[in-house]
């Protein structure tokens, strides 16, 4: 079976448009820790790392917990995009 190439998709113009979501399950801490997952809030216009917190696992609560933080401190975008268990989804204006 022959996969479908997809374009690159353009970033957005502007600081605060679009923020990426996605968390990491790692043993980050090399044996001195449990095994955890950082949560990552990223820019998509500049790569800016916006909101890091390690956490005991991805779950819903966890990205709430996160995204209140984020709020707090950053205000509210326009866009959010991210994956979770495996699945796209975005949410705001493309």
């Amino acid at each position: 079976m022959q996969e479908l190439a997809r374009q690159p998709r353009l970033r957005r113009e502007s600081y605060g448009e679009l923020v990426q979501i996605d968390g990491s399950e790692h043993r980050w801490f090399e044996g001195r820790g449990e095994a955890c997952t950082l949560l990552v809030f990223i820019d998509d216009s500049t790569s800016k790392l916006m909101q890091l917190r390690f956490v005991p696992s991805e779950s819903t609560a966890s990205y709430f917990e996160v995204l209140q933080a984020y709020l707090e401190r950053h205000g509210c975008r326009t866009a959010w995009s991210g994956t979770a268990a495996g699945q796209h989804w975005r949410h705001g204006r493309r």
